[in-house]
């Protein structure tokens, strides 16, 4: 399943978080992804947003630190 999946390899003491809005784990598609979301599963927001559209986040999620890319309205950004 690894070589599926993009690891995050560096620091995740970034102060930037999110949090998964409620609803967002039921969703059908959601829950046949290999490491799918929880509802209110706090995130952090990767370090470079650069490089994808500006209406998605890509994230840092699980405790295998996977990175993954959702539309923004999914979340919560905590300041």
């Amino acid at each position: 399943m690894e070589k599926y999946l993009t690891i995050y390899e560096g620091d995740t003491s970034s102060p930037k978080k999110a949090i998964v809005k409620k609803g967002v784990a039921e969703m059908s598609w959601m829950k046949h992804l290999f490491v799918p979301l929880e509802n209110l599963q706090e995130v952090y927001l990767h370090p470079d947003q650069g490089d994808i559209a500006s209406q998605y986040l890509k994230i840092i999620h699980s405790d295998e630190k996977c990175i993954s890319t959702f539309n923004k309205t999914y979340f919560d950004i905590i300041d």
